[in-house]
């Protein structure tokens, strides 16, 4: 079952990206990416055309394999189309789901902490520090906008938003970066309504893949932001515009967050109760 079995729409074969109805759409579009696990919120053939799909899996196989994402897939235990444990390389490290272990638990190459004495020390002393940023800062913009986008046809009251400047983004018509964050706070995403509520099925589906997605209007800041959480991580952009303007919700709210990519560190906010608990 996909979403829009829930909310009974037909296909338009006019293409949500590049709004081309002339090329092919020969295959269905995953909101939330395969390779992440989703094997139910997807669009039908008919909405995304092939060259925008192929331009889009380009970047999500990038961010996939080599950001923080590949870490949670392995972590959460996904299962690739080819029946093997999955497998990312973050940095210099690669992380593999654990065979007949399921969730929560994944392995690093030993070769990899033999090789770097650095890592090994980390995982003697039982803690490991990952970069916020890295150079595939600019694609995880791009998945989480997409995402965002695909979204919004699953969600009734977002119909009159066309987002038109990130739709040119994903696809990339313009390289302009998209600032997006990585919530700190514990806890915010429990006080969002996800795009799911309407239904206890898909989002029994979607907590059991390990992802959740929000649509927030902050009003006042003519934001719609997306909320996307997998596995550990709980990553927030703005899908109206470029703008920060809306992270002073998010700063009235005592939410600490790391503005990304680097370029935009600056803005990144720490509450005042991560500051005590630092002190």
């Amino acid at each position: 079952m996909n979403i829009l079995d829930i909310i009974v729409r037909e296909a338009p074969f006019k293409c949500i990206f590049c709004n081309s109805s002339e090329e092919n759409f020969s295959s269905v579009e995953h909101i939330v990416p395969h390779s992440l696990g989703n094997n139910f919120f997807i669009l039908d053939k008919g909405w995304v055309c092939d060259k925008c799909n192929n331009v889009c899996s380009q970047f999500e196989a990038k961010v996939i394999n080599h950001t923080f994402f590949g870490m949670e897939r392995a972590f959460l235990g996904v299962i690739t189309k080819k029946g093997k444990p999955s497998r990312s390389k973050v940095g210099k490290i690669h992380w593999n789901a654990t065979p007949g272990k399921g969730r929560n638990s994944f392995e690093v190459d030993k070769y990899d902490i033999d090789k770097n004495p650095f890592l090994k020390h980390c995982f003697d002393n039982g803690k490991l520090i990952f970069p916020f940023h890295s150079k595939y800062d600019n694609l995880i913009a791009k998945l989480l906008l997409k995402i965002g986008i695909e979204s919004k046809y699953a969600h009734p009251t977002m119909d009159k938003f066309e987002f038109l400047e990130a739709k040119k983004y994903v696809i990339g018509q313009n390289d302009n970066l998209w600032p997006y964050v990585l919530i700190q706070t514990a806890g915010v995403s429990d006080i969002l309504s996800s795009v799911f509520s309407l239904s206890k099925y898909l989002h029994s589906h979607a907590l059991a893949a390990g992802f959740d997605i929000f649509l927030l209007d902050i009003h006042g800041y003519n934001s719609i932001v997306l909320f996307f959480k997998y596995g550990h991580h709980l990553c927030a952009i703005n899908l109206s515009s470029r703008s920060l303007d809306w992270l002073d919700y998010l700063k009235n709210a005592e939410t600490s967050f790391v503005c990304s990519p680097i370029d935009f560190v600056k803005y990144s906010y720490e509450s005042s109760l991560k500051k005590q608990r630092n002190q």
